[in-house]
């Protein structure tokens, strides 16, 4: 049981990490777009 348990964790702890990391680099990506998109937004007002 605690042998099935080590194996899980090997397998989940990089799944997490990969989440985490796809879901910083698209809010990042977000972050981007919106900086880029708000001097355009600016000039029309």
């Amino acid at each position: 049981m605690g042998n099935r348990r080590s194996k899980l964790n090997q397998f989940a702890f990089p799944l997490i990490i990969n989440f985490i990391l796809s879901y910083v680099l698209e809010l990042s990506d977000v972050a981007i777009v919106a900086r880029v998109s708000t001097p355009s937004f600016n000039t029309n007002f």
